[in-house]
């Protein structure tokens, strides 16, 4: 999916990762310019997010947004993991690192692992009432709590910070203003991944996904790191185990900040999945080393830790409510498919190797989740924008990220195995005469083989999605869908 998936918009809350233009969202999530930085993921919950789906940035640039996006990333990891695997969708414990090895390839890609967070709700509001209580930290507090943390921070990137970093502490009102500053401007791309999601049966095409993005981000952000304006803003709230856990993910954003150009403008007007593949990188960088900070916590702060990510799992398995599993998919991705990709390029090259992929990222989401085909630099197959039988919403790679995400959703149990071998594609996205919303996708793979096995499963995924239609001529694939269930106004190839 391309980076216009991005759901969320600006790019100070996490961002979805990146999606077919037009599904703005988790990546991208939103709408202007890349965003970077949604905090470590929470608790892990359910969640996946298709690459090619709907997210471009929002504003000026990705804004790493994060510190702990907590419930929603949280409940967006499991989610993540859950769709993957085409489990049952349920909120128990964290889910634990697993890998798949993935058909004609030697590497492996780790599925769920622990921590992942995500906000939701419907207007701005404060964190679940289930976080321990407690008195909200004081600026000298919070300054304190990163000055310790810092050196752990530029130990364990090899990297050392150039100047001190601003940290602004707000109170929940503050907080939520600023966090959702941008948010209109994002409405737009916002719209076009709605019309995406709801022309493949992703979401009900009554849903208000503007709404449902705005929810997710005003629930559980503790805080979010600004490129822009190099400040680590937090939300006024008690200092834990966990908080510290955040703050050491988002100083992983605030380092790599002045070292690299995390305002990515020149990703902003893409539609391929750069900003996915930039995210997948950023964000798997700082949930590594967030990660590695957990593991040395003392045994009665990784209690603590871990009880208060159960009461911010059991918060957002309440406080979720409506909001479309796939948008908890779209803004866990970066943070679970760049985790193993991350630890890749550190094998391959060290430092350097994951510097240059900072600055020079993966540009779809099949090189984040198969590390050896960024390594190599194997590009994306050209694929003709297919016609659109109706006035034009969007257009873009859907990628093999949304294709998995998407034959997932009702079909199979092989939609990984199904969507690996993808080579290149395009999609566009319109409305029809009766204003329903139609998707058409032509695909390349790598083999006809692969080609068969995407076919097969689509054609299972047909079934349960009333209206598609799947058909291959030669070397390409054709499917369509409108969110009426009609057959998008002509035959297909």
């Amino acid at each position: 999916m391309s980076d216009q998936w991005s759901s969320i918009p600006g790019d100070r809350p996490p961002s979805p990762p990146s999606v077919p233009p037009g599904w703005t969202g988790a990546s991208g999530p939103v709408v202007a310019p890349p965003v970077v930085g949604a905090g470590p993921p929470l608790p892990t919950l359910p969640a996946p997010a298709p690459s090619g789906a709907p997210g471009g940035p929002n504003r000026t640039g990705l804004i790493i947004t994060a510190m702990a996006v907590v419930i929603i990333l949280l409940a967006a990891g499991l989610t993540f993991a859950l769709v993957r695997r085409g489990d049952d969708v349920t909120a128990t414990a964290p889910a634990t690192t697993s890998t798949t090895a993935r058909k004609g390839t030697t590497s492996t890609t780790a599925r769920p692992t622990t921590t992942t967070v995500a906000p939701t709700t419907t207007a701005p509001a404060p964190p679940p009432t289930t976080v321990p209580a407690g008195p909200a930290a004081t600026q000298a507090e919070v300054e304190a709590a990163v000055a310790e943390i810092v050196p752990f921070v530029e130990k364990e990137r090899d990297l050392t910070f150039k100047t001190p970093v601003k940290v602004e502490l707000l109170d929940d009102a503050a907080f939520n203003e600023r966090l959702l500053a941008d948010f209109d401007e994002s409405k737009e791309e916002l719209e076009k991944t709605s019309a995406t999601l709801k022309a493949l049966g992703l979401i009900d095409p009554k849903v208000d996904l503007v709404a449902a993005e705005k929810e997710l981000l005003s629930l559980g952000v503790l805080g979010f790191y600004d490129p822009e304006t190099t400040a680590l803003v937090v939300r006024g709230h008690q200092l834990t185990p966990y908080t510290k856990q955040t703050l050491a993910h988002e100083l992983v954003h605030a380092l790599d900040g002045q070292w690299f150009d995390l305002v990515r403008k020149d990703l902003e007007d893409k539609k391929d999945e750069s900003v996915f593949g930039f995210k997948a990188v950023v964000e798997g960088n700082a949930r590594r080393i967030e990660n590695i900070y957990q593991q040395q916590m003392s045994p009665a702060d990784k209690a603590a830790r871990d009880k208060e990510e159960a009461q911010y799992a059991q918060a957002a398995t309440s406080a979720l409510g409506d909001v479309p599993l796939i948008l908890l998919n779209l803004l866990s991705a970066p943070y679970e498919l760049g985790t193993p990709l991350v630890e890749a390029l550190l094998d391959a090259g060290g430092n350097e190797a994951l510097g240059q992929a900072i600055t020079t990222s993966p540009d779809t989401s099949t090189q984040v989740m198969h590390p050896e085909k960024f390594l190599t630099k194997v590009p994306r197959v050209p694929v003709d924008k297919p016609q659109a039988d109706g006035k034009e919403v969007t257009d873009g790679v859907f990628g093999e990220l949304a294709t998995s995400l998407t034959l997932a959703d009702g079909a199979a149990a092989d939609a990984d195995r199904a969507a690996d071998g993808w080579a290149g594609d395009w999609y566009v996205v319109w409305k029809d005469a009766s204003q329903a919303d139609c998707i058409r996708i032509h695909y390349k793979m790598v083999s006809a083989q692969d080609l068969t096995e995407l076919e097969t499963a689509y054609k299972a995924w047909a079934q349960k999605h009333k209206g598609a239609t799947v058909a291959k001529q030669g070397d390409l694939l054709e499917v369509t869908r409108c969110s009426s269930g009609g057959g998008g106004g002509r035959s297909p190839l």
